[in-house]
């Protein structure tokens, strides 16, 4: 759904700062989706974030 990956996409272009902040700590993907969880940030659907979804805002970020 086009208007689903357009939301995504600006969605990942406000999170993607934080997440490359956290990264450059040397977190791993799975310690950066627990911070970001622990300031009740949630995904662009409202859901908890996993290691996975940290390493989406980076493909989704490269491919654009």
């Amino acid at each position: 759904n086009k208007v689903r990956q357009v939301a995504a996409d600006k969605f990942a272009d406000t999170v993607k700062p934080l997440v490359q902040s956290l990264k450059s700590q040397g977190l791993s993907l799975r310690k950066i989706a627990a911070e970001i969880n622990s300031r009740e940030i949630k995904t662009v659907r409202g859901r908890i974030w996993y290691a996975s979804t940290v390493r989406n805002v980076f493909v989704r970020k490269m491919n654009v």
